[in-house]
């Protein structure tokens, strides 16, 4: 079962969202404890997935593109299956279920409108169940970083890459493009 958080993990929280690469001892000095106790506290908050300390990328610093994409699918199974495959790619960075005219939501970050396109329609909508489909390229103002996925020069997406024909025409520049290395 979980555990509350309490005002002193919140002040860790908050400390740590400020600066993510303060020391222990200063985040001790900041909520009030010894540096042994803040370590203890933060390590059950990683423990416990209360929080996470990551890396994430300012996109707009990158001069990438981004869109948000909304799908309307025939059931709950292609949901899963849809948001199953999106989480795995790294030109995803958000994707989200929701109720109303759409399903799933999914934020797609590329270099180019040709890649972006390339993602959209290999990865939504050639999907099986989906209705019908709204993309919108959006400004995100908040935040201004995200978990964008750094992609390691050996790994690719192969399933659904391998027999693209928007990468074998060179429209898309593929999930291990320089800038994502």
């Amino acid at each position: 079962m979980s555990r509350q958080i309490d005002g002193i993990d919140r002040k860790i929280i908050m400390e740590l969202q400020r600066d993510g690469r303060m020391s222990l001892v200063d985040l001790a000095k900041k909520v009030g404890l010894t540096h042994p106790t803040v370590r203890e506290r933060l390590l059950k908050l990683l423990r416990d997935n209360y929080m996470k300390i990551q890396a994430n990328i300012n996109y707009r610093m990158l001069g990438l593109l981004m869109a948000l994409v909304c799908v309307e699918l025939e059931n709950a199974n292609d949901a899963i299956e849809m948001m199953n495959c999106l989480e795995k790619c790294p030109r995803v960075p958000i994707v989200a279920v929701g109720s109303g005219a759409y399903n799933v939501f999914a934020i797609v970050v590329a270099e180019d409108a040709n890649t972006l396109n390339a993602v959209v329609e290999m990865c939504i909508r050639s999907k099986r169940g989906v209705k019908r489909m709204s993309l919108s390229y959006v400004c995100m103002f908040k935040p201004e970083y995200l978990p964008f996925k750094v992609v390691d020069e050996k790994r690719e997406c192969k399933s659904m890459c391998e027999n693209c024909e928007f990468l074998k025409n060179e429209i898309c520049r593929g999930c291990n493009s320089p800038l994502m290395k």
